[in-house]
């Protein structure tokens, strides 16, 4: 008696088991149906089979829908990080915008015609060690030796620039190595 209603109720799941909902509507539907319509001696039976068939299956739901739970708490919680970390971002971008405006005005308003620092291409605030760097670039740039057919040009340019260069290091309390 069982078997034919087992085999039934088989089918029905696998039908069913892409949509739980629905499979939920048509039980209840049913056990309704039976319960109004079918004869009494069908109601025992059909609460042992719902009790023994979907029971465990409602259990193994209940875990899925906790594991379901948790991952979404566990990603909300990385959202949240994650927003902050962008707008810890955002405000690092805004400051550093801010930084970049301030310079640009600062170079703006500096009187950068020093005719001393002008004359060998640097800026009165570049830091000793490109004032060391400028210097030994121009002294392999401008040797005579570098240029033998313009050797006399060569040689007044290459003394203009180190007369600059020693004055730029007397200004500055350099030594040369």
């Amino acid at each position: 008696m069982l078997a034919p209603l087992t085999g039934l109720l088989d089918g029905v799941e696998q039908a069913l088991a892409r949509k739980p909902r629905m499979l939920r509507a048509l039980l209840v539907g049913t056990a309704v149906a039976v319960f109004v319509f079918g004869p009494w001696w069908l109601w025992p039976c059909l609460g042992w089979v719902l009790v023994l068939r979907y029971v465990p299956l409602a259990v193994e739901r209940g875990g899925e829908l906790q594991q379901e739970r948790s991952a979404h708490l566990e990603a909300r919680a990385a959202a949240r990080t994650a927003e902050a970390a962008v707008r810890q971002a955002r405000m690092t971008i805004m400051s550093l915008r801010r930084e970049q405006a301030q310079a640009a005005q600062a170079g703006q308003d500096d009187n950068p015609t020093d005719p001393l620092h002008h004359a060998v291409g640097l800026h009165p605030r570049s830091p000793d060690w490109l004032v060391v760097t400028a210097r030994k670039a121009y002294r392999s740039r401008l040797h005579p030796d570098r240029h033998p057919r313009h050797r006399h040009q060569a040689e007044q340019r290459f003394v203009k620039a180190e007369r600059v260069f020693e004055q730029i290091y007397a200004l500055r309390g350099l030594s040369e190595r």
